[in-house]
This record gives C-alpha cells, sequence and structure tokens, in this order.
C-alpha cells in the first residue's frame, strides 16, 4: 500500500519536497555557470580553431600585455578553480568570489576595447548574477555599513 497520510502530509508541510526542488534548480544555475566557463578554459589550455585574428588597436595590445606578462595564466587559474567549485556545487559563495572579479573585467573589456563580443559577456554576467542571488543570504555581512 501507499505511505500514510501522516507521514506525506508531515513531509508535505516540513517543506522537504519544496527544498529538493529549488536545490536542484540552484544546482542547475551554478553548473550551467560553470559549464560555460569549463568551454572557455578549454579554449586557454587547448588549441581550438580560432575565430578570426587577434584584435587590433588597444584590444589587440591589452591581450598582447596579458598574454606576454603571464597574467592571462592567474586569470585563467581563478577561472578554472571558480568554475569546478561551481560544477561540483561546493563552496559556491568561495566560487563567487574569485570569479566575480573576472566577470566584471570581460563586459568592460568588451564595452570600452573589443565591443564584437558583449553578448557572450552579458550571458556569463546575468548567469553569475543568478547564482548570487540565490545565495545571497552568505553575503549579507558584506552588505553592512556599520563596522
Amino acid at each position: 500500500m501507499g505511505a500514510s497520510p501522516e507521514v506525506s502530509t508531515a513531509t508535505a508541510e516540513s517543506g522537504f519536497l519544496k527544498d529538493n526542488k529549488n536545490e536542484n534548480r540552484n544546482i542547475d544555475r551554478s553548473s550551467l555557470t560553470g559549464s560555460h566557463l569549463r568551454c572557455v578554459w578549454a579554449q586557454c589550455l587547448f588549441e581550438f580553431p580560432e575565430y578570426g585574428p587577434m584584435p587590433t588597436g588597444l584590444a589587440g595590445q591589452f591581450m598582447g600585455a596579458l598574454v606576454l606578462s603571464h597574467y592571462y595564466w592567474a586569470v585563467a587559474a581563478l577561472q578554472i578553480l571558480g568554475g569546478a567549485l561551481l560544477l561540483a556545487n561546493r563552496f559556491v559563495p568561495l566560487a563567487l568570489v574569485l570569479l566575480g572579479p573576472v566577470i566584471v573585467n570581460i563586459p568592460l573589456y568588451h564595452a570600452f576595447l573589443n565591443p564584437a563580443g558583449m553578448v557572450p559577456a552579458m550571458v556569463v554576467t546575468i548567469l553569475w548574477f543568478i547564482v548570487f542571488y540565490h545565495r545571497r543570504q552568505y553575503f549579507s555581512g558584506i552588505f553592512v555599513q556599520r563596522t
């Protein structure tokens, strides 16, 4: 026979089913953001067909400086670590803290230096804010005015 009415009522009242459904949505959002960043790292670490020539002007100079100074590898390491934490759904607030500065700079680069890639930059930024919004309770301390 089925579960007794008392058990199913207690389960529904405790919010067990609702919490699992919301947790699955959070995992999906984190995984989507992490999956996108995983594609970015794969492009950093492995040779893929190029999308086009290196940007010219200030955008090309900026990218050249990042690569020649090896600063690019530090940024790639932050993306790999943050994305791996998101994909594993572990230490998600730490992952958001690691990825936040990188994600701020991506749309700024495209806004000021290379407008061609603005759409993917905004998609990543929106995904970051969606995951951040669902984990905002972990960041409540940084939005307090008093010390």
